[in-house]
């Protein structure tokens, strides 16, 4: 992982051709200006607010430069902005090029500028101080205020510095270049190698540290580097550490020098593997602990510093102060013990005086510290200071969540960056005017996890407005925290992050978590979920379901449940409202997996709680024929015995009867789970004759329906050298079966041998790998969209190596979501439709453990 200097380590990143599809889209070459009122001296900053939080953050006023435009045309036209009117050069007193700061991106290693102006306003020719002209969001603060932080939260560190710097009248030296190299970058200076040994205890990967550098520039540009208030936004936006305390503290244990206004991104790196739960505990990690409880900052740890880290280690246990405080004269009685039993001896012999100052102990520095953790004094220490997430995982997920965003952003004009005006998207003004809205009647309370933790409605009782059957089940249902839905969902959570989940080899179900339940209450919570799901699935009588964009479409899940729940914490985390976007599921649930019965429960309760937004396709092994010869009913029978499992079996199957088979996205995207069936009749009128629930569809007359679940497409070579194995197989067996005076009768055409050439002739053959439906190649593909007048089709069915493939010149697209599948080193991936896109998106499972042996 590192190459070992006597330096430091210096760490080589990784370049990966999935990885190297991110693009910089908000990191640019910029221009800062420091705009400075000297006859009420104060300095104009500009403010930005959280909509989530509502918190205020400041830094200079800055824009993206424009390529038609020097560098002086860009800050002119800023601050034209700034004073809300054309710039004559007799408003500037002094201006001064400060400091040139380059920094190098390591996805294409290409630098980027950011410049910082220094300008003077002449108070005689423009009074802005006191005047709210700007169109943009400035407020002029004082200078001695914003040299000592009294404002605001700042979200880079050269606010102080040259606030502080203009305050005390120093002069202001102009044209300093600075840069920061991928070298200087990935060189981290730490002694004795202690960083090296931390990194190989831990699970950080080379392509990990490029992810956080690049993530710690987008996160901090144009500033650099990190404030304390960019340092706490940037935990709680990846969700490692949301308890503002801890992050205070946080932020004084991870810098070098305690007393220093920024973090570097050495010490950002070294912390995030320091709290990272899979990190191995050692002296490094103690001493990040702490200097975490070492709230003076005075190197050493007194009683009430103690008592706190006493505290968090009896954490969750309910203890009273006093038990605390017992502990605490315990460990510090032990600690003068072990101190005085290696005190030299002529120390010993000393007056009682000496023995006194060393019985009188009231704090501990890092070595005693040490000592009381190796010696077994405090115990308990390597849970402390670990982040309730998985670091770098967490980081990940936040990448593909962005990268999503992302591909929603437009490029913005020069003045709309300035000024913040987000460009979305918007209905024509004949729609406008169109257009209904209906006030929803509840307010919904959310955690910091984006769960939902309270509701009420909105709408006074009194009000004369009728509560609708909807409205009441999203008050009954949805938002009802004690719902069957809603608390198997809570279950399935918790029970995937716990210890009775097992492992692939040794495994366990939901109802091994939940010992005040008896069996034949479980039974009948299950029942009434199948039973609830079951009259959803019945409200639309057909096979086909039409769907909007956007939309997310994933492939097998295949009882892959922690795969599933990341897909969760991506795309629907705040279940069971969603924002905007549908959920489509391509089928194979069950079977391989050893927590698929936990699965299908889940996907119900999710059809349960958004009807409307969660679509269920049936997949080929929602079907109770090949369920028998896979591991799903022996899941079933090993988790909860044979006689419950079999009934289990049996209620989730009768789920299975009622999914649809397709769905149609935007009435061109064709989406099935296995492919298209072997016919010339539009898919529409060719499902209308099969009644809504469908049992055993292996039986003679439903023979379509089994084509959309199994067949598989191919390209045309390979179509036609299975023809021509297909031919030479037939003509084998001819031989066989005809004797020598027979030879005349060989090569006869039979009927079999017409049916195939037939069958190839459109473009279909029988399927040999699956013994069953068929291969279909671009040209019966072509054939089938022309029919039915589709552009595109999406399935899943098969395992692409990197979650995704591509067929037929890009327009069928083949997914796969369950990762580590049957011993494949496969890829978990999703489809996007949004915006007149269709988008692979790969989700990274890495962390994930494999549900398949």
């Amino acid at each position: 992982m590192d190459n070992t200097t006597k330096n430091g380590s210096f760490i080589s990143p990784m370049i990966t051709s999935n990885y190297s599809n991110y693009q910089y889209q908000n990191i640019i070459d910029s221009c800062a200006l420091i705009v400075h009122c000297e006859h009420h001296n104060r300095v104009a900053l500009y403010t930005t607010v959280d909509t989530k939080t509502q918190n205020r953050f400041q830094w200079f006023p800055f824009a993206y430069t424009q390529p038609s435009q020097t560098w002086s045309q860009n800050y002119r036209s800023i601050l034209s902005l700034i004073i809300g009117q054309p710039l004559k050069d007799q408003m500037i007193k002094q201006i001064n090029c400060l400091n040139l700061f380059r920094l190098q991106l390591s996805r294409n290693q290409r630098f980027v500028t950011r410049l910082i102006y220094y300008i003077q306003l002449d108070s005689s020719k423009i009074d802005l101080c006191n005047t709210a002209t700007s169109p943009i969001s400035i407020e002029w603060v004082s200078i001695v205020d914003a040299s000592k932080g009294r404002i605001g939260q700042f979200w880079g560190p050269e606010i102080e510095y040259f606030c502080t710097a203009i305050n005390q009248k120093q002069p202001l030296i102009g044209g300093v270049i600075m840069e920061y190299s991928l070298r200087e970058a990935y060189n981290v200076q730490f002694s004795n190698h202690e960083f090296s040994s931390i990194l190989n205890g831990s699970q950080i990967t080379q392509i990990d540290i490029q992810r956080i550098y690049d993530d710690f520039i987008e996160h901090c540009f144009p500033c650099f580097p990190m404030s304390r208030t960019s340092f706490e936004q940037y935990l709680i936006k990846h969700r490692i550490e949301t308890n503002m305390e801890r992050l205070k503290h946080y932020w004084n244990a991870w810098k070098n020098h305690s007393n220093s206004p920024f973090m570097t991104f050495h010490e950002l790196l070294i912390g995030l593997v320091i709290i990272d739960r899979y990190t191995n505990h050692g002296e490094l990690r103690l001493r990040y602990i702490f200097k975490f409880y070492d709230r003076d900052k005075d190197g050493k740890l007194n009683r009430i510093e103690l008592k706190t880290l006493i505290q968090d280690l009896m954490y969750p246990n309910v203890v009273t102060t006093d038990k605390i405080e017992e502990c605490l004269n315990e460990k510090f009685f032990r600690i003068k013990l072990y101190l005085n039993s290696r005190m030299p001896s002529k120390l010993v012999n000393r007056d009682c005086k000496q023995s006194k100052e060393v019985t009188d102990l009231t704090t501990i520095d890092f070595e005693t510290f040490l000592v009381s953790v190796l010696e077994r004094i405090i115990t308990g220490t390597s849970r402390l200071c670990r982040s309730c997430v998985p670091v770098f995982s967490s980081i990940q997920r936040s990448f593909v969540t962005r990268r999503l965003e992302q591909t929603f952003t437009k490029k913005y004009s020069f003045k709309q960056i300035i000024t913040n005006n987000n460009n979305q998207m918007t209905k024509c003004s004949g729609c406008i005017s169109k257009s209904t809205f209906q006030l929803s009647q509840h307010v919904i309370v959310l955690n910091d996890q984006r769960r939902m933790k309270s509701v009420f409605k909105n709408i006074d009782q009194q009000s004369r407005i009728t509560t609708t059957s909807l409205s009441n089940h999203s008050f009954e249902i949805q938002f009802n925290n004690r719902a069957l839905a809603n608390l198997y969902l809570k279950r399935i959570r918790d029970f995937c992050r716990s210890k009775y989940k097992g492992t692939a080899r040794k495994y366990n179900g939901l109802f091994e978590m939940m010992p005040k339940v008896d069996h034949h209450l479980f039974e009948a919570e299950i029942s009434a979920i199948c039973t609830d799901v079951r009259q959803v699935l019945l409200r639309n009588k057909e096979h086909i379901i039409d769907l909007q964009s956007p939309i997310i479409v994933i492939g097998d899940i295949h009882g892959n449940l922690e795969d599933l729940l990341t897909l969760e914490s991506i795309h629907w985390s705040t279940v069971p409202f969603f924002t905007g976007k549908q959920i489509l599921f391509l089928g194979d649930y069950v079977d391989r997996g050893r927590w698929s019965f936990e699965c299908a429960i889940y996907l119900f309760c999710l059809k349960i709680l958004a009807p409307d937004k969660i679509t269920l396709l049936r997949g080929n092994h929602e079907v109770r024929s090949v369920q028998l010869n896979y591991s799903y009913v022996d899941e079933l029978k090993s988790k909860y015995g044979s006689e419950l499992g079999l009934r289990l079996f049996e209620y989730t199957n009768k789920v299975f009867d009622c999914l649809p088979y397709c769905a149609i996205v935007d009435r061109v995207i064709f989406c099935a789970h296995g492919g298209i069936p072997y016919s010339n009749i539009g898919i529409r009128e060719l499902l209308q004759k099969y009644p809504k629930i469908t049992s055993d569809i292996e039986m003679e007359g439903f023979e379509i329906l089994w084509q959309i679940l199994w067949s598989d497409p191919v390209d045309s070579k390979e179509l036609r050298n299975e023809y021509e194995l297909l031919i030479d197989l037939a003509n084998r067996s001819k031989s066989k079966t005809k004797s020598n005076r027979h030879n005349q009768y060989r090569n006869m055409v039979t009927p079999e041998d017409q049916l195939i050439a037939s069958m190839y002739q459109f473009g279909f053959l029988p399927n040999r790998k699956r013994c069953t439906a068929y291969l279909f190649n671009e040209q019966a593909f072509n054939e089938f969209c022309t029919i039915n007048q589709f552009t595109h089709m999406i399935r899943a069915h098969e395992v692409p190596i990197n979650g995704y493939r591509f067929h037929f010149k890009y327009r069928c697209i083949t997914t796969f979501s369950c990762s580590h599948y049957c011993g494949h080193n496969n890829q978990c991936a999703v489809i996007q439709i949004a915006d007149n896109r269709i988008r692979v998106l790969q989700i990274n499972t890495m962390m994930n453990n494999p549900a398949t042996t």
